[in-house]
């Protein structure tokens, strides 16, 4: 038997509703289906170990300061994704080259070692939004951070070749404070072992040193200089615990 003509055409209505209705909510939804996906079942908080290489910059009385490979490495606790607590520590040499001839010493080598405790304040933490692909989860973690510790120096003054210039107040050993300010980001390598453990941390840093002796040496009885700084382009595997 043949339904009448306003029951089909109620039929299709119906149907019609349903479709739009469905799509309608699939599309609002979207989003917030990909960001639980996104985020499921990942390791949002906890301790962070990392390590890796970075590459110093010295800024000395020196005419020349060559780039140097040091290593780096961290202790964090994250809080969540967009802010952290804890401690990092670099080894390495930091070093001056005379090459204007200016100064009594062709060189100066400072074999330091660094301690400090910092905290990391992510973008995430003051402006949300969905992060529903590594790229944006990047953008969204990307962090300036600031601490304080201590360096501890180990300074050689290599070729006097000029005797005549007085090099005042020399200091070859000896520990500063150190205040580093830092920038970067941490990407997480999510297919790596299957698990959501490995983080790539590439990062900036910017050192003060609160001694003015950072390459062992200073111009004049009078000279101004304050304090030294240092910078550090590293990049970091970390573990996520």
């Amino acid at each position: 038997m043949e339904l009448p003509t306003y029951k089909k055409n109620k039929r299709k209505f119906y149907s019609a509703a349903i479709l739009i209705l469905g799509i309608t909510t699939l599309l609002v939804n979207n989003r917030a289906y990909s960001q639980i996906d996104y985020n499921y079942n990942r390791n949002l908080k906890g301790i962070r170990l990392s390590a890796g290489v970075g590459f110093a910059f010295l800024q000395t009385h020196f005419s020349q300061n060559p780039t140097i490979a040091n290593f780096v490495g961290n202790l964090d606790y994250d809080f969540n994704p967009y802010f952290s607590i804890g401690g990092e520590g670099q080894v390495g040499y930091l070093q001056g080259l005379d090459g204007k001839k200016t100064l009594p010493y062709r060189a100066s080598t400072n074999q330091y070692i660094t301690a400090n405790l910092n905290a990391k304040v992510a973008l995430g933490l003051i402006y949300d939004f969905q992060a529903e692909t590594f790229l944006r989860d990047a953008l969204k973690r990307l962090y300036v951070g600031a601490g304080v510790g201590m360096i501890k120096n180990k300074i050689e003054l290599k070729d006097p070749y000029d005797l005549t210039i007085t090099a005042y107040n020399t200091s070859t050993n000896g520990k500063s404070f150190i205040y580093p300010f830092s920038f970067g980001t941490n990407i997480d390598l999510l297919g790596l072992i299957k698990k959501d453990r490995f983080v790539i941390n590439p990062e900036y840093q910017f050192a003060v040193i609160d001694s003015p002796y950072a390459d062992g040496y200073i111009t004049s009885a009078a000279s101004k200089t304050k304090v030294g700084y240092y910078t550090i382009m590293s990049i970091k595997l970390k573990y996520k615990f």
